[in-house]
């Protein structure tokens, strides 16, 4: 049976990686286009033309899950906070 540090520090490992993976996918396909000067004077990477790269899609998933399945570790804390700050006696917010 898996402790919730072994699982934690799974997630944490694997968004890493996600990220990681993602940026050097980002890096290579502009490194090998060869008009990257004129992209990075654009000084908006959003305007790029990416084009039909299966790197780009695989990473817009891949952004995607991590930000989907990390979303869950900014709202309960904030939720916590919230509920600390407002409520009194220790009280919880309802379901509702």
């Amino acid at each position: 049976m898996l402790s919730i540090k072994k699982v934690l520090g799974i997630g944490t490992g694997l968004a890493t990686l996600a990220y990681i993976l993602a940026g050097m996918f980002g890096y290579i396909t502009f490194a090998m286009n060869p008009d990257v000067d004129k992209i990075m004077n654009e000084q908006n990477i959003l305007k790029a033309d990416y084009g039909d790269l299966k790197v780009i899609k695989c990473c817009q998933v891949g952004i995607l899950l991590v930000v989907l399945f990390a979303s869950p570790f900014a709202i309960l804390p904030s939720k916590d906070a919230l509920e600390e700050l407002l409520m009194k006696d220790r009280e919880k917010f309802s379901k509702l």
